[in-house]
Order: C-alpha cells, then sequence, then structure tokens
C-alpha cells in the first residue's frame, strides 16, 4: 500500500508482483486509500494525493486489463490520476469493521451502490480555492479566506466545471433512470411553490436514485453561489416502476444571509429551480 519505515523501497517489487497477479487473473480488484496521517479530525490535510506507490500500482496494473475495479478508501476526496484509465471505482469511504462484507456486496451485484458524494472531487488540490491562503502563514490552518466558494458553490459556476473530478451529489447505480414532466405550482404562500417531477427507473434491475432540486438566482444583486442545494429525496423504484417526486420549498430557500441586517433576504427578481442528479447534472429546469 504504501511505504512504512519496516518496508520502504519494496514498492516497486510489490507492483511487479502484483502484475504478474493481474495477468493471470479473469478479474481484478485494487484497493488504495489515504493514510492514517492524512484523515484525521485534528488538523487539514496537505493535498490530495494518495500515496505515490498506490497511484503507481493503479497505473501498472490498468495496462496489463481492463478488468479492473479500484476501491477507493479514504475519509474526504483524493486524486485519481488514472481515472480514464480504469472502468469501474467505487468509493467506500471509511466503512468501519463491516465495511469488507459490504463492498463484497457491492462488487457481486448483490447490493447496489446507493450512495452519494457528499463533497465535490476536485481535479487537483490546486484548483481549489482556499489553496490560495491555506498554510501562508506557516501554519497548516485553514483560514476561510475563500468565503462561500466552498465545494460546489464554487466549482458549479460557469467557467470552474473543468475542474471537476467528480460532483458534489454525484454517484452511480445499477439500475438506470429517466426525469420527465417538471411541474411548479403555487402553494400555500407566495415563497412556497410545490415542485413535482417523474422519476423512472429504465433500467433492468431494482435501484435507487438520490434526486436533488438546486435554487439559482438568475441575477442576484449580491455574490452568491450559482446554485444552492435546497432539497434532495432517496427513491427506490423497481425496474419499470414510475413515481412522482414532490416537494414544498419556503422562504429559505431563496434568501441568503444579509451580515449587515444579521439576517436573512429574498431579494427580488427570478430564480431557476433545477432538478437533478448532482450539482452538474440538471436533469429538468
Amino acid at each position: 500500500g504504501y511505504e512504512t519505515a519496516a518496508r520502504r523501497g519494496d514498492a516497486a517489487a510489490l507492483i511487479a508482483n502484483a502484475v504478474a497477479l493481474a495477468k493471470a487473473a479473469d478479474r481484478v480488484v485494487v484497493f488504495v486509500g489515504s493514510t492514517e496521517a492524512d484523515d484525521c479530525e485534528g488538523y487539514d490535510r496537505d493535498g490530495l494525493d494518495l500515496p505515490t506507490a498506490q497511484d503507481a500500482l493503479v497505473d501498472a496494473i490498468a495496462r496489463v486489463t481492463r478488468d479492473l475495479v479500484v476501491v477507493v478508501q479514504s475519509g474526504g476526496p483524493v486524486a485519481m490520476p488514472w481515472v480514464h484509465d480504469v472502468p469501474a471505482i467505487l468509493q467506500m469511504h471509511l466503512a468501519g469493521e463491516a465495511g469488507g462484507a459490504a463492498c463484497a456486496d457491492v462488487l457481486v451485484g448483490d447490493a447496489e451502490p446507493g450512495g452519494r458524494l457528499a463533497e465535490t472531487y476536485p481535479l487537483s488540490v490546486d484548483v481549489v480555492p482556499s489553496a490560495a491562503s491555506f498554510g501562508v502563514d506557516g501554519a497548516r490552518q485553514a483560514v476561510y479566506a475563500e468565503k462561500w466558494r466552498v465545494g460546489y458553490r464554487h466549482f458549479s459556476a460557469p467557467g470552474f466545471g473543468q475542474d471537476v473530478l467528480f460532483p458534489f451529489g454525484h454517484g452511480l447505480s445499477y439500475a438506470a433512470f429517466s426525469y420527465e414532466d417538471l411541474s411548479v405550482e403555487a402553494g400555500a404562500g407566495p415563497l412556497e411553490p410545490v415542485v413535482s417531477f417523474t422519476l423512472a427507473n429504465v433500467g433492468a434491475r431494482a435501484g435507487s436514485d438520490v434526486v436533488q432540486l438546486y435554487v439559482r438566482a438568475l441575477n442576484p444583486p449580491k455574490p452568491r453561489p450559482f446554485v444552492e442545494l435546497r432539497r434532495f429525496s432517496k427513491i427506490v423504484l423497481r425496474p419499470g416502476e414510475r413515481r412522482s417526486v414532490s416537494w414544498t420549498l419556503d422562504r429559505r430557500c431563496f434568501a441568503r444571509f444579509d451580515a449587515a441586517a444579521d439576517d436573512w433576504r429574498v431579494d427580488a427578481g427570478a430564480y431557476e429551480l433545477r432538478v437533478g442528479a448532482s450539482a452538474a447534472e440538471p436533469k429538468l429546469a
């Protein structure tokens, strides 16, 4: 996996052995992940890279087989320079003592990978807004100079999509889904519309999708995120099943925080409602 004092210098031999095994295997599963020094609650990470030997291992095996799944175990986003050379990636995060059995169930198809990313996965640490201010004083601390430009609130804006490896809310299923018939109707109040659409499972097996509603202020008088997540639901459907999904919005769905007034404010103007499978993948608007 990664170098330790006892095994430093063994990476090349271990990779060569893994490649030889991969050449003779029908299917290959490679497990990679961050180290215990990277995932910590007491300090901020220096970067997004996996241990160098792990990236080299994936790259080497991808050169000799296409029947390959890479399982990533990490507490947060990691860079994946080999992403376009690997047919399948399963993010298990830090799944705990039962993680092995859960991973096996997903790999053999007994369970569905029904999770969705709660963070944007950037291509590299260099494109993250906080990178410009992190560690400027020599301390390994974040100073939050990026303000609200955090995660998808930054990367969903025009011009930054090319910096994203996987967007916030992204995740795949063994089923396939279609989004249809978006409607917006007046609710109980002027800022309480009811948003509805139809979700259909057009795949061959049962599965789940996490449908997401984002609100976009079209011409905001003050800077604010390009889109903001306001509602989401996990829907499980059988093959061929269709279901109407509805959300009732409220005033806070359209509001921004006005620091001068120390209160939430709804600016006059038009707002766009987007329904999709991630912050970067609107299906209906």
